[in-house]
């Protein structure tokens, strides 16, 4: 499964608590010191979410998708999604000003915007992961890499759904209080149309350094490759 990041999403509205152990010191009964944790507590809760102002519940789809737990998506999603290549694309920002939406839409756009470039970013890691990491331990495929992907371009790919929540952690030691945002956009391609594209992808980025010889058997293994990528969860943090 294509998945950069898991997080933890914090399915329920109501804050979880976890505890963060620092050191203290305590005399034990024989008079010799000890390290006992002194427990700092993290709260997370979420506070808004799309669709939230009318009643509606955080999507299923994305709850599931969130706990990478994508056999627990509903049938309404699995049976668009039947017969495609499909990614969900999450992107997180920090919101930094409460009194305005600024940093939701700036999250929204940002992750259309760079949809194709994350779904190559996460097929280099794939390629890179077949070879154990030798194409990005090299200097020189690793910038042909990401090059690639900056320039990246697929047709084919609809956006299933999308939506948006905003999660509140709280350090109640540090009283900083954090508001994030994650948006999650599901993004769809039939399967065929999508290994004929991530096979030429990878033959692009593979002759632009035709010195290396495991950029050699990737072009080689350009098609076994491409029908090896699993659909998944690709996470852009910002």
């Amino acid at each position: 499964m294509m998945i950069l990041r898991k997080k933890l999403f914090g399915i329920m509205a109501a804050g979880t608590v976890l505890f963060i152990s620092c050191g203290t010191t305590k005399e034990t009964s024989a008079g010799t010191s000890s390290t006992v944790p002194a427990q700092t507590s993290v709260t997370r809760e979420q506070i808004d979410w799309k669709g939230s102002g009318v009643g509606a519940g955080i999507p299923d789809w994305a709850i599931a998708a969130m706990e990478d737990d994508f056999d627990g998506l509903p049938s309404n999603i699995r049976n668009r999604l039947d017969g495609k290549f499909y990614v969900f694309i999450e992107t997180d920002r920090v919101r930094k000003d409460a009194s305005s939406t600024k940093d939701l839409k700036m999250a929204q756009e940002e992750a259309t915007a760079n949809y194709m470039v994350n779904i190559a970013r996460s097929l280099n890691s794939a390629v890179d992961a077949r070879f154990n990491g030798a194409l990005s331990a090299n200097e020189n495929s690793q910038k042909t890499l990401l090059a690639t992907a900056a320039n990246a371009r697929f047709t084919g790919f609809n956006k299933i759904a999308d939506t948006w929540v905003l999660q509140r952690q709280n350090d109640t030691t540090t009283k900083q209080v954090t508001d994030t945002y994650t948006v999650v956009h599901i993004y769809a391609c039939d399967q065929n149309l999508w290994q004929e594209q991530a096979a030429n992808y990878i033959r692009e980025f593979a002759q632009k350094a035709p010195d290396s010889e495991d950029m050699k058997k990737a072009a080689a293994m350009a098609d076994e490759l491409a029908a090896s990528i699993k659909p998944g969860k690709i996470s852009d943090s910002q």
